[in-house]
């Protein structure tokens, strides 16, 4: 019997959708959450084991046709306006605290889907096949507003060009007769993500002195920190940006917004600024981003 709460197993990352006996499903942008059902109420916890069950409330209204249950899945806030998971009404749900969160739990209701099952009544289903434990999970779950299942397909190339044209964050693919990795990460391709990028030109206008991270800029307009650097390329950078600082604070070198350099996000926030940006190249005059 699995002691909750557990460590979820992770994605690796991979820049072609699979082929072969996989299955592929949405890659929702929200939180990944642990789901422990049981007598004495539900739990939910993230990938980290921090409890996030007090942020939302709404989640003890869920009933499942089982007493006792383990489930993996994605907790999100749908965007009323666009039906998208939106990630950052999400985050605010997540660090809400106090009356605030009776507020956003009626202005911002979660969906957690569901993509897996780790313990069914006390019975382990870890080493079961994914297929199984899909299996398991449609019959256990009960639908609502607050709960669902999410589908599987089997074309992941059509399904990771649907989630572009639509907006969405990508797609995830695992093998159908995977096994549930308890705190491992996926290494053979038992379960893979495929996410869509933007990459675009930025200018470095400032590098941050304690903690490492590069201003950026666009158009003359703050778009974010960049801390996905490799030391190769800071070093390099180094040595040219000692040469162009206009000013400096406790806390920042300015620099002139003369270097440019090519990024690669998963979008913007909604003021504008990039997503988890990391670096991609420097752009030279006249090269293509």
């Amino acid at each position: 019997m699995l002691q909750f709460p557990v460590y979820p197993m992770l994605l690796e990352k991979s820049d072609t959708v699979p082929k072969g006996p996989y299955i592929h499903q949405l890659k929702i942008d929200g939180i990944r959450c642990l789901f422990n059902y049981s007598p004495t109420g539900i739990q939910l916890v993230t990938r980290h084991l921090t409890d996030i069950t007090r942020q939302f409330p709404e989640i003890q209204q869920i009933s499942l046709n089982a007493n006792d249950v383990i489930i993996d899945g994605e907790l999100c806030v749908v965007d009323e306006k666009t039906a998208r998971p939106n990630f950052e009404q999400t985050m605010s749900r997540f660090h809400a605290s106090g009356q605030k969160i009776n507020h956003l739990m009626k202005s911002k209701p979660n969906v957690f889907f569901a993509f897996d099952i780790l313990q069914l009544n006390g019975e382990p289903l870890v080493h079961r096949k994914l297929n199984d434990r899909l299996s398991i999970l449609q019959e256990v779950i009960q639908p609502s507003d607050h709960l669902v299942m999410l589908e599987s397909y089997e074309d992941g190339d059509s399904l990771f060009q649907a989630t572009k044209e639509m907006g969405l964050e990508g797609t995830v693919s695992k093998l159908v007769d995977s096994k549930y990795l308890i705190g491992k990460r996926s290494q053979n391709g038992e379960w893979v993500k495929n996410k869509h990028f933007v990459i675009e030109a930025v200018d470095v206008v400032g590098i941050r002195k304690k903690d490492f991270g590069w201003s950026l800029a666009q158009n003359g307009k703050y778009v974010g920190i960049l801390e996905l650097v490799p030391p190769h390329a800071r070093k390099a950078f180094w040595a040219v940006a000692k040469k162009i600082i206009i000013k400096e604070d406790k806390n920042y070198y300015w620099l002139e917004p003369v270097f440019r350099i090519s990024v690669k996000s998963i979008g913007r926030t909604s003021n504008g600024l990039l997503r988890t940006p990391s670096f991609v190249n420097f752009v030279f005059e006249g090269a293509a981003v």
